[in-house]
């Protein structure tokens, strides 16, 4: 029979799964207390939550999404284990994860829940080298702008040229 400690975790697990809709699994064994809180803080800077969770209790609130039926609960959690959960932006906090994971030996990434679909540590790699959606934001209103910009500068010369040819014809008939 499950403690009460247990059932308040496992509903804890299933709410933050529920508002978090992307998450990715880390394993942090071997780093130190200040380790841990930077990488908090940086997780929280982009607006995301980094936990440590206890992998049965994790695997029993996973169970309880029905679009996460390819996740490979068994496989992939051994041993301690934290959880980026994240709401929006996931390329910059998977970008987060994989600096970490360079600059920190024994922390690395596992996988991780995009969009309801599942992605093995090479897929969050690849989603860590998307662009952050402040930078995809930025590029499409430059693509936006490009040609209202194209054509102000067209519509500039040819009035600057129609002025230099009125100046011109003042100039030769005064």
């Amino acid at each position: 029979m499950p403690s009460q400690k247990k059932i308040s975790l496992k509903e804890e697990y299933t709410q933050l799964l529920e508002e978090n809709s992307d998450f990715i699994l880390t394993r942090y064994s071997g780093l130190n207390v200040d380790k841990m809180s930077d990488l908090r803080q940086q997780i929280f800077a982009k607006g995301a939550k980094y936990k440590v969770i206890k992998n049965n209790i994790f695997k029993l609130a996973l169970a309880s999404r029905s679009d996460l039926t390819d996740f490979p609960v068994d496989e992939t959690m051994e041993g301690p284990f934290g959880v980026a959960l994240i709401q929006s932006d996931t390329p910059s906090i998977a970008k987060v994860l994989k600096d970490f994971a360079e600059d920190n030996e024994p922390f690395s990434v596992v996988s991780g829940v995009m969009e309801s679909n599942y992605y093995d540590e090479a897929g969050i790699n690849r989603i860590a080298s998307l662009p952050s959606r402040e930078d995809s934001l930025a590029m499409f209103a430059s693509q936006l702008n490009s040609p209202a910009t194209k054509t102000a500068g067209l519509i500039n010369q040819i009035m600057s040229s129609l002025a230099r040819a009125i100046k011109a014809v003042g100039e030769k008939n005064g």
